[in-house]
This record gives structure tokens, sequence and C-alpha cells, in this order.
């Protein structure tokens, strides 16, 4: 039988996720000098809605594909964009296609930044993760997959916070790939379908604030899910207690 120790991994795989990090902050960079990301606000789009519209109809696969990634830059480098960028993808390309490009976009993104904490990186993203990473740890140490759900659902804490936090408890990647898709799906879902209404609105010139999205009925059915969610751990804590 072979007791050796398995082999230490290549060095270049210990630090490939930060160097792709890297490689997409530095193309956020470049959009943003040249350019390229000035359609991402709300006014830019009521006054380039027309060539908008037309660069979609003409090159739906193409534009799709250059939101992805943008959004993937987006997440990955934690920039507060991701409203805004929600809502042009539903105004772009309907509240469907917008949000299956949000949802996978921003599991992507939020899997890169995962693998950095876990690989030579990990330190740095701990020391900017800070203490608020030991608020967490009960919660993981319950029940992962409940709670991953939960924070997903409900933004309790900065999105970054929770992908270095799970690099840290070890979560397994598969678990943080699915509760992460399924857990950002209906709050897109909300944003997006809320931004295929965007034509109409400009088209009328009324004014739109982000601060409506967010209805009474909307917040309880978030909260909804995050309490259902969060049912294996009261189950789980329930049993301890009356065991």
């Amino acid at each position: 039988m072979d007791n050796s120790a398995p082999a230490p991994r290549p060095a270049w795989k210990r630090f490939l996720p930060m160097v792709i990090l890297v490689a997409l902050l530095a193309s956020f960079l470049f959009l943003r000098a040249s350019g390229h990301l000035d359609f991402v606000n709300l006014e830019s789009l009521r006054e380039n809605r027309e060539l908008l519209n037309t660069w979609v109809e003409q090159q739906f696969a193409l534009v799709l594909f250059c939101y992805f990634l943008i959004y993937v830059v987006v997440t990955a480098a934690s920039l507060p964009l991701a409203l805004l960028m929600t809502l042009t993808g539903g105004f772009l390309f309907g509240a469907v296609w917008g949000s299956l490009a949000v949802v996978f976009a921003a599991t992507i993104g939020a899997t890169l930044v995962f693998l950095a904490a876990r690989s030579a990186a990990g330190d740095w993203f701990s020391r900017r993760a800070g203490d608020k990473v030991k608020k967490l740890e009960a919660g993981f140490q319950d029940n992962v997959v409940s709670y991953m759900l939960f924070l997903r659902f409900v933004p309790i804490f900065p999105f970054f916070l929770i992908n270095i936090a799970a690099a840290i408890f070890r979560v397994p990647l598969r678990v943080f790939f699915l509760t992460t898709i399924f857990g950002v799906a209906p709050g897109t879902f909300i944003y997006s379908l809320t931004g295929s209404s965007l034509g109409s609105i400009f088209a009328a010139g009324e004014d739109f604030s982000t601060s409506t999205i967010l209805t009474p009925k909307v917040i309880t059915a978030l909260v909804g899910l995050a309490l259902l969610s969060l049912l294996p751990i009261i189950y789980r804590r329930w049993q301890k207690r009356n065991g």
C-alpha cells in the first residue's frame, strides 16, 4: 500500500485564479478608459436606446456575449455596478435572456473570487474580508447549503464577502456554484423584468428610480424564500435542543 503524500499542486495552478482576476480587472480598466462602459447608467440608456436596440437586433449573440463577459468582470472585481448592469440586461435582451446571462455571469465571477481565495492568494483575501468573516462562521458549520442559499436570497452581507467566506470555511466548489446559481436567480429575475419595461418608460418620457423596484410584496417574497432556506438549520437546532 502506498502511503506517500500526494504530490503538491503545480505553482501555476495555485496562482491561476488570481491571474485571471487580475486580467479581468485590467480588462475593466481598459473598458472604462475607452468609454465602452458609458452606457451603464439610466440616463445613457434613455438617450441611446435606439442605437443599443439596433445593435441587439443586428448582432444579438455578439452583444449578449460581450455583456456576459463585462458582467463577469463586474462581479469578480466587486464593482458597484451589478444593479445597473442587471437592469441593462433586461432592457437589452428581455427578462429571460437578461436573467440567464446575469445569473451565470454572476456565478462565474463569484466562483473566480472563490477559487482565488482558496489559492495561494488566500491570505490577501482574508485580510481584505477582515473580522466580518467571523460573523458567518456559525452558519456555515450548521448547514452549508441552506446557509449559502439564505445569504444569496437576502444580501445581508456584501456579495464579495460571501465568496471569500465560503472559500475560507471550505465550502465544496459544487455546492458554492449551485447555491449561487439558485440563490441569485429570484432577485435577478425581478431586476431583469423591471429592466425589460424601461423601453416603454423611456418612450413615455417618464422618470424611473431604482428605489421603486423593491416593493413590500417583492421584499416579502425574497424574505420568505430566505426563511424557507433556513428551515433545515432551524430543524437541526430544534433536534439538538430536544434530543
